[in-house]
């Protein structure tokens, strides 16, 4: 099957999801390593897929922790890689404490994650939230998962 790369096919807020035989998509390859082009002429169609403009990604940190680990990088790399090259990115970094608690984990979780993304070059708005829980006794899980809703514009070309 044809390889392009991102300069030489492109289509402004689409990927490449791969190719059909069929101009509708209705055909689509699957599995372009055991495709067998026919003896006969063949066109091959791309297939587009739209590109996401949100994600909304949950770091679980450990109790009493603010540091990044190799998982959660996995994570924030993976929202940087989805928004690339866009503009008008919008980041707001949630997280949630126990009434009386300081805010100071919040906040230092909150900073770990924004300072990571600026370090994989996502220049953003970026909002933090650091509010009390409304239920008397949260579970663990929820007072030491941070929240990131991320929104941004695909480049236009």
């Amino acid at each position: 099957l044809p390889s392009f790369t991102a300069t030489t096919l492109r289509k402004a807020g689409y990927n490449l999801a791969g190719w059909s035989t069929s101009p509708s998509g209705s055909s689509f390859i699957s599995n372009p390593n055991s495709y067998t082009p026919p003896v006969a002429k063949t066109i091959l169609y791309p297939v587009w897929k739209v590109r996401t403009t949100a994600a909304s990604p949950s770091i679980a940190f450990k109790p009493g922790k603010s540091v990044i680990s190799s998982s959660q990088r996995l994570l924030l790399d993976d929202l940087a890689s989805s928004i690339g090259r866009a503009t008008g990115v919008n980041v707001t970094v949630s997280s949630l404490r126990i009434r009386g608690a300081s805010k100071a984990l919040g906040t230092a979780r909150s900073t770990a994650i924004v300072n990571y993304l600026k370090a994989a070059g996502i220049e953003a708005t970026v909002t933090t939230r650091n509010t009390v829980a409304t239920q008397a006794r949260p579970s663990s899980s929820e007072l030491n998962r941070v929240t990131i809703q991320a929104t941004w514009t695909n480049p236009t070309n």
